[in-house]
């Protein structure tokens, strides 16, 4: 793209300017399998501005789309798309997206008080746990709050299972710590015996939290 706008293949101020920002987002694609995206970022950056530094267009483009790149990497960014696809794992009932959420090394206890599974095998058989045969765990009323690196995830759980329409609902509050790559290093989650309810209209599920701690 550099070298279509350079040697005048694109034409127009408003046409540079869009080039211009295409070139950012060819970079990004670039960048992703460099050994340091933002130094191979910023490398593309001022090779697109060096086609023509007195271009407004081309100049406000590429500071536009610097700004918004730079927005998406931060931490605080990181933290919300890692807790969005924790929900949106629960609501497809997608577990390979799930356990792709989480560092090789990750933490996860739930309850809080449960033995804790450490590592993604770990993690992986806790999904099982809870989506044997006939199960389907629904989140709803989410709210989330992020803060640097953590984030709190907030959610009722609509448990159900579908051979006896039976279920239960539990409230649920989750702590997340999310590393520079964007994978959830810990996850706490927060819910006893008085977080239960039972919907109408379907048959209960009876559980003893600390049995559930106690799964195996």
């Amino acid at each position: 793209m550099a070298v279509a706008i350079k040697d005048m293949h694109v034409r127009g101020a408003g046409l540079i300017g869009a080039a211009a920002g295409f070139g950012m987002y060819l970079a990004c694609r670039e960048a992703s399998t460099a050994g340091d995206f933002q130094e191979s970022l910023k490398s593309s950056y001022e090779q697109l501005k060096a086609t023509r530094p007195t271009a407004v267009n081309l100049i406000w483009a590429l500071d536009r789309q610097m700004e918004a790149i730079e927005k998406a990497d931060s931490s605080e960014t990181k933290v919300q798309t890692a807790l969005d696809n924790y929900v949106l794992a629960y609501t497809n009932n997608d577990k390979d997206l799930f356990t792709s959420l989480w560092a090789p090394d990750a933490i996860f206890e739930d309850p809080v008080g449960a033995e804790p599974c450490v590592g993604i095998e770990a993690i992986s058989a806790f999904w099982d746990f809870g989506h044997v045969e006939g199960m389907t765990i629904l989140p709803a009323d989410v709210q989330t709050v992020v803060c640097g690196s953590e984030g709190i995830l907030k959610a009722v759980m609509q448990v159900r299972n579908t051979s006896d329409n039976s279920g239960m609902n539990i409230s649920i509050v989750d702590h997340f710590l999310v590393n520079e790559q964007g994978a959830i290093t810990s996850g706490r989650a927060f819910w006893d015996e008085n977080s239960i309810t039972q919907p109408d209209n379907i048959n209960s599920i009876e559980i003893n939290v600390d049995d559930f701690k106690d799964r195996g």
